[in-house]
């Protein structure tokens, strides 16, 4: 009997074993890429939001944010000592005595969330490329 109204093509099993083939033999590399794509473009939003929020005075904030690659994956950091504070903002007073009410300027928090939004539409695609290969 047919299934899914159609005769059972032997061949089909061959053509299925060298793409599942294929695709293992090019996911990590396919993923790794589109993960090192993902920390390139959250880096990119992150200085785009940094000039959005005023945040550009000296360049040295903005010049401060770097992405590297990791056992994880990519990595988006900044070593800036301020990093923080203008991120999620501060009041009280700092070590030296002086008295701040800075607001917060979010500008990583808002380029995660975008490229949380892009990943996973850029992973299936990475996915369907490589099953797609003839």
């Amino acid at each position: 009997m047919p299934i899914f109204g159609e005769e059972f093509d032997p061949s089909a099993w061959d053509r299925l074993k060298m793409r599942l083939r294929r695709m293992s033999e090019g996911i990590t590399p396919k993923m790794k890429q589109v993960m090192e794509d993902e920390a390139k473009f959250m880096l990119e939003e992150v200085q785009k939001n940094i000039h959005e929020v005023h945040l550009i005075r000296t360049g040295e904030y903005l010049g401060s944010w770097q992405y590297t690659s990791s056992r994880s994956g990519f990595d988006v950091w900044s070593d800036h000592p301020a990093a923080h504070r203008l991120e999620y903002g501060f009041v009280g007073t700092d070590a030296l005595g002086r008295s701040y009410h800075d607001s917060p300027r979010p500008h990583l928090r808002p380029a995660v969330q975008a490229t949380v939004n892009k990943f996973g539409k850029d992973m299936a695609n990475g996915v369907q490329e490589l099953w797609l290969q003839e």
